[in-house]
């Protein structure tokens, strides 16, 4: 059976008086289009790689890293451009590097740490986003923290809505949650995604950091967790294009 594959849905959210969007991990053809565009709006853009497009009363900032933000709605300068962006053709890469693009894991004593790299739902913007109730982490970022719990064994610290047996009362905002050490499929099945939100939700720590008793990081198994990001991601590696088929 072939792996479904990921397709982009705008995601927007405003927090804290700005305007985030949540686009695909970008590469370099694809920050020319989105350059091209804001410059035929007026505004003036500078940057290689992070865009930032300034115009009176606005400012725009672009990240590769697949984020946008701004001082106003950007969606009108960006969204048009965005089916462009998706027919760009994929970017052939190294495992690793693909890899390094979600999630970074490192082994210790005590087991495996690992630290994903995400768009907008880890940092200083997690308490907001707690305290208001919503959920930034992308369906591509879900789908792989799904996978890598899927790949480890042991009980690791999240943040939940429901208590557990030895969970610690956390109140931000107005809202209560959770500290609770949970299993990887009760992770897995809870875990909130952008755009929805189901009777349990479990969302990463502030620092994007889970601790695991063990972690398969064998090329088949990276590749299996990678090949299903779809069109968030423009990057691909070849291998794991020859598992989808």
């Amino acid at each position: 059976m072939k792996d479904r594959m990921l397709e982009y849905t705008f995601q927007q959210l405003e927090l804290g008086g700005r305007h985030y969007l949540l686009l695909p991990k970008l590469v370099h053809s694809q920050v020319d289009l989105l350059r091209s565009r804001l410059s035929s709006l007026g505004f003036v853009v500078r940057g290689k790689d992070e865009l930032v497009a300034k115009r009176p009363g606005q400012t725009i900032h672009i990240s590769p890293a697949g984020l946008c933000w701004s001082n106003l709605d950007p969606s009108d300068a960006v969204a048009p451009v965005i089916p462009s962006i998706l027919n760009t053709p994929r970017q052939e890469t190294a495992l690793a590097t693909l890899k390094r693009a979600y999630f970074d894991s490192r082994s210790r004593s005590h087991g495996v740490v690992v630290r994903f790299n995400l768009r907008l739902e880890a940092g200083p913007k997690w308490s907001e986003l707690r305290a208001r109730d919503e959920c930034a982490l992308s369906p591509d970022e879900h789908l792989v923290v799904r996978s890598v719990l899927a790949a480890s064994s042991g009980l690791s610290l999240f943040l939940s809505d429901f208590p557990v047996r030895g969970s610690r009362v956390v109140i931000i905002g107005r809202r209560q949650y959770y500290h609770s050490y949970l299993a990887p499929h009760v992770a897995m099945a809870t875990l909130r995604v952008a755009g929805r939100k189901g009777e349990r939700n479990v969302y990463l720590p502030r620092d994007g950091i889970i601790r695991l008793r063990s972690l398969d990081t064998s090329r088949d198994t990276l590749r299996r967790i990678l090949n299903g990001v779809g069109a968030w991601c423009s990057q691909e590696n070849r291998f794991a294009k020859a598992l989808i088929g």
